[in-house]
């Protein structure tokens, strides 16, 4: 009973998580597609204003698929984002 309990917290915990990160979906895929590419070729930049999506893209040729997917679609969707704001 107990295990089921907590099970049932954990998916709803889970739930919440996925809602409220739902607004930017393809950021989050984005940065779980490409966490071993910023391993591999963007470990010694450092965070912020851009840099790892600026590294990731000088080495675009050598991404893994799952990354560029991620990147193309991220960038289709904030394309899109400006251009309604605009």
């Amino acid at each position: 009973m107990i295990k089921g309990l907590t099970c049932a917290m954990l998916g709803i915990g889970a739930l919440a998580i996925t809602s409220a990160t739902g607004a930017e979906p393809s950021k989050g895929a984005a940065q779980q597609a490409c966490k071993a590419d910023v391993e591999r070729f963007c470990a010694s930049v450092q965070r912020g204003d851009g840099r790892i999506r600026k590294c990731l893209s000088e080495n675009k040729e050598q991404l893994s698929t799952p990354c560029k997917e991620a990147m193309q679609r991220a960038a289709s969707q904030q394309k899109r984002g400006q251009s309604k704001s605009s």
